[in-house]
């Protein structure tokens, strides 16, 4: 078990460049396939940092295990460690901070601003990735057709 946990929740939505990263950095981390019942028995207690990625499913699809890994997502939030979210990672963590969680009637797409996070939280980042947030300040492309209340 590592320090560091990464929930997946589909087979072709892999850790991918964030595992090349941690491995580079010889970071041990733990992937876990919430889908197929992994973090069931899981002990909430030892991440010290999570990724929550991506899938093609909502939030709001009727599956047995979001409200599951949404329990998880906020014992990590009581214990106040870092979390990290990725498209359904980011519908999951709105959910398990009281958000609801709609299709919006237009899909938005396009450039939007981004921002440097603050040197605390990339203090608790491995150096490359902290480094490459630095670079990436200006604008990102999304698609969305989500929103969080």
């Amino acid at each position: 078990m590592s320090d560091i946990l990464i929930l997946t929740h589909i087979d072709y939505c892999p850790p991918g460049y964030l595992a090349q990263v941690l491995d580079e950095a010889q970071r041990d981390f733990s992937v876990l396939r919430v889908e197929l019942g992994e973090l069931d028995g899981h002990d909430l207690e030892r991440p010290r940092v999570v990724a929550i990625m991506g899938g093609p499913m909502s939030v709001n699809d009727a599956l047995p295990w979001p409200a599951t890994e949404v329990a998880a997502l906020q014992h990590f939030i009581r214990r106040d460690i870092p979390l990290i979210d990725r498209c359904l990672g980011a519908q999951l963590l709105a959910r398990a901070l009281g958000a609801e969680v709609r299709r919006m009637p237009y899909t938005e797409s396009g450039w939007q601003p981004s921002w440097q996070s603050t040197a605390e939280m990339l203090d608790r980042l491995p150096a490359r990735v902290a480094a490459r947030n630095q670079v990436a300040q200006g604008f990102y492309r999304h698609w969305l057709n989500l929103a969080f209340a």
